[in-house]
């Protein structure tokens, strides 16, 4: 997910990045990060980037081919539902987000097993 406030966002504004999610951290841009970690992680087998530019995003791709884009929507549920749609390929479809330069390979892992269903109490 690498949505964006309509306004402009503080840390892009900030550090002069177009978009949030391409603002530095230690000088690589938060998507590169997370995008690195998603190739590093066995599971995970497509990775899509929804709400950001293709064009916009170009440099902070580290393996380009390997990622596809899709257009966000208005909030973002919608944005999260094009997202599912894109990837409906009947796996799991853990959502993370673009701004998170401290993700790594065990927390995307986690974040696709299967829960429980919980039990009211």
């Amino acid at each position: 997910m690498a949505g964006s406030r309509a306004t402009g966002d503080p840390l892009a504004v900030a550090t002069g990045a177009v978009h949030k999610a391409l603002a530095p951290v230690g000088g690589v841009p938060m998507l590169t990060r997370v995008l690195r970690t998603l190739r590093a992680t066995r599971s995970v087998g497509r990775t899509v980037v929804c709400g950001l530019d293709a064009a916009l995003a170009a440099s902070a791709v580290p393996a380009p081919g390997a990622v596809e884009f899709v257009s966000g929507g208005d909030t973002p549920g919608a944005s999260a539902l094009h997202a599912i749609e894109a990837l409906r390929a009947g796996t799991a479809n853990p959502d993370h987000h673009a701004d998170h330069p401290l993700l790594t390979p065990d927390t995307v892992t986690s974040s696709a097993q299967p829960r429980p269903a919980s039990t009211p109490t």
